[in-house]
């Protein structure tokens, strides 16, 4: 099975997932690490929803 660019987001999602989590955990969530994984990790669920989710509400307002 041929492994397609919204199999590797999805993984990229979950492994940025997990390590966000583990250092939310370690240092909490003000810690400026953990803050920038955070961010990462909203800009991979935004690419997400842009490429495979196009009734979403993110192409709603971008097209109209």
């Amino acid at each position: 099975m041929a492994i397609t660019s919204m199999n590797k987001l999805e993984h990229r999602i979950k492994v940025v997932r997990m390590k966000m989590q583990n250092l939310w955990n370690e240092r909490g969530y003000t810690d400026e690490t953990v803050l920038k994984v955070s961010i990462e990790l909203d800009q991979l669920l935004n690419e997400y929803q842009r490429n495979y989710l196009p009734n979403s509400n993110y192409q709603k307002e971008k097209i109209g």
